[in-house]
């Protein structure tokens, strides 16, 4: 599936640009009256931190008290327990089945960071027309998307991904909009996952704490001189029957391709806090094809299902969504082995 948008007009006058060191104390007032899970981003050197962020989106990954068993993925650095040496195969990723206790063993994703963690991004440096704060915020709030659309739990049990959309609403583009639409009424070329991951909660819960992350971001400048960041990112899904019931362990990987932009300059800046959404490209692996009704659909929902043939494919090797690819189901892959 994919989404793919048009560019900002550019024009000569640039409007004056938000101070760093400002938001950055407010967002320190802010953690301070919450005492919340903090919104902070562990990418490249340096720790992300925005006003908007913690004011506006510190709810987005706040654990609620009925969500003791499958709490929000961690935003901090993970937790190495458990992880092997970089190159070496944890000791859940052995041969052996998964379970709640060990959800991703025989996979190759259980070496993989937890939460955002896992996503790389490259060094912030100055770039023409924008300062390395520039491009710090602008890909710390990138990751902050990724985040908001694939890690909030709200967001994974099919409630409205309303941090997302937050960052979305781009005066100059009508995404917010479509993704809504795709949100009530989702049909072929139309459905939520292509920007979001979306579980039913009636068939399936994501056993907790973790979700596994492996990719990576990266920027540059275009002919427009707009500050582009794009990058490719897998989230891996470990999944449980609603309710309990069997005890039974699944997963899914879902693999984003995004590009997002930011203007200083042109006929629509770019709002604090937003991004113009250009590009979102997914592929799915273990998800039932032909439905498109706005969640990701594994397996273990329809185990009365014909036994599928074909050849079976490695989504670890497989190559990223293609750009420009049309939203149908060549995107999805029954018969990965996640």
């Amino acid at each position: 599936m994919s989404q793919t948008t048009g560019e900002p007009s550019p024009t000569e006058q640039p409007p004056p640009q938000p101070d760093w060191r400002e938001a950055e104390q407010a967002a320190q007032a802010e953690r301070a009256q919450h005492r919340r899970l903090p919104v902070i981003l562990q990418i490249g050197v340096g720790v992300v931190t925005t006003a908007l962020v913690t004011a506006g989106l510190h709810a987005l990954f706040d654990a609620r008290s009925d969500d003791t068993r499958h709490p929000v993925p961690p935003l901090a650095a993970p937790s190495t327990a458990g992880m092997g040496a970089p190159g070496t195969p944890a000791p859940s990723a052995t041969a052996e089945k998964p379970s709640l206790e060990h959800p991703f063993a025989g996979s190759k994703a259980a070496d993989y960071a937890d939460g955002i963690a896992g996503i790389t991004v490259a060094e912030a440096k100055d770039v023409q027309g924008y300062s390395a704060d520039q491009v710090r915020q602008v890909t710390g709030l990138t990751t902050l998307l990724l985040a908001a659309g694939n890690l909030d739990l709200a967001t994974l049990r099919g409630e409205t991904p309303t941090a997302f959309l937050t960052i979305v609403d781009h005066p100059g583009s009508d995404e917010r909009k479509k993704i809504e639409a795709a949100i009530a009424g989702s049909g072929a070329g139309h459905d939520a996952t292509t920007w979001v991951t979306r579980f039913d909660p009636a068939e399936v819960e994501v056993v907790g704490p973790a979700v596994k992350v492996k990719g990576a971001l990266d920027y540059h400048v275009d002919e427009h001189g707009y500050l582009v960041v794009n990058g490719t990112v897998d989230f891996v899904y470990a999944l449980t029957p609603a309710g309990g019931k069997g005890g039974r362990v699944d997963r899914s990987l879902v693999r984003r391709t995004i590009e997002v932009s930011y203007a200083t300059t042109g006929a629509l800046p770019t709002p604090e806090g937003k991004l113009w959404l250009q590009r979102s490209e997914v592929d799915v692996f273990n998800t039932s094809c032909g439905k498109h009704d706005g969640f990701v659909h594994p397996a273990m929902t329809n185990p009365d299902r014909p036994r599928l043939t074909g050849p079976t494919l490695d989504p670890y090797t497989s190559p990223s969504p293609t750009a420009g690819a049309a939203p149908d189901d060549s995107d999805c892959h029954p018969s990965g082995q996640v």
